[in-house]
């Protein structure tokens, strides 16, 4: 299982439990038209628009999320963590 699947899983689980929603697999399309995959999209954290939670940073991809709509994300790797807000 990749850590983004099981990134999922877990978030799913905790949807549930905690009754907030849960949108998965979340895709972002890039202005290059190449797709970006995050574990899920928690529309009721981060700003209005929700907070992306993804496994590897992508430069490119989350430059386009912040632009976007789409402003807050959390990315979790094997040994780092990094959250934006704006």
């Amino acid at each position: 299982m990749s850590e983004l699947q099981l990134l999922r899983d877990q978030w799913q689980i905790v949807a549930n439990a905690l009754s907030i929603k849960f949108v998965a697999p979340f895709v972002l399309k890039l202005r290059d038209g190449t797709e970006w995959g995050f574990a899920c999209l928690l529309p009721q954290f981060g700003n209005e628009q929700g907070i992306l939670i993804g496994t590897e940073y992508s430069a490119n991809a989350f430059s386009e999320a912040l632009e976007s709509e789409l402003r807050s994300f959390i990315y979790v790797g094997r040994t780092s963590s990094f959250a934006n807000q704006r």
